[in-house]
């Protein structure tokens, strides 16, 4: 699989490929139809749920550019969202390759505190 963003955490990138490829592998083939695109989307959902979990992914506002159905400012309450070209916009090309269309994952970091400011007040 390829990743095409700014920054992308390495434990959403081995969980994606990690599930992608277990797709791929038990089904023997994945059908070349919006089923087995969703096969492969909802490996991708399954990563992303389990890094909500461990919360590196979190719900927020998506600021990226807006991408398919995704627009600038929409809220994503999961964190994420996992989108697909359709199988009919396909190039003839990636179709004879049997290459899927391009999957997009849109997910919302969470935030991590990185410095704590504790006061210590002591009385007599």
């Amino acid at each position: 699989a390829g990743f095409n963003v700014e920054i992308l955490p390495a434990p959403l990138v081995n969980e994606i490929q990690t599930n992608v490829a277990d797709v791929l592998y038990s089904n023997g083939r994945v059908p070349q139809t919006e089923n087995g695109v969703a096969q492969l989307r909802s490996a991708v959902v399954a990563a992303n749920d389990k890094l909500v979990n461990i919360g590196l992914i979190a719900p927020g506002t998506w600021t990226g550019a807006s991408l398919l159905t995704l627009n600038t400012g929409d809220y994503l309450p999961t964190g994420y969202q996992v989108m697909s070209d359709s199988i009919a916009s396909q190039s003839p090309t990636d179709r004879a390759a049997r290459i899927a269309p391009p999957i997009y994952d849109c997910v919302k970091l969470g935030g991590a505190i990185q410095s704590v400011l504790i006061s210590v007040n002591v009385n007599r």
